[in-house]
């Protein structure tokens, strides 16, 4: 995660159903509606030009996917 200020990535992370563990099967539907509350946290805090941005990279090999989220804070 890049781009957070104003809230520490473990904070945010915790948040994200999605991606509290490497060792969880990923979901792109829950990751999605984790980005949604995200952006909903965000404006609730007080940033209401909150934009996320992201990339999924799924490992062809592993079958693993690599989470990339963009925050920009407005």
């Amino acid at each position: 995660m890049t781009g957070n200020t104003a809230f520490e990535t473990p904070e945010l992370r915790w948040k994200m159903k999605s991606v509290r563990t490497s060792h969880a099967i990923f979901s792109e539907k829950v990751f999605l509606e984790d980005l949604e509350k995200l952006i909903a946290f965000y404006r609730r805090q007080g940033f209401p030009d909150i934009a996320i941005e992201h990339q999924l990279e799924k490992n062809p090999q592993t079958g693993k996917v690599e989470v990339h989220v963009a925050v920009n804070e407005g």
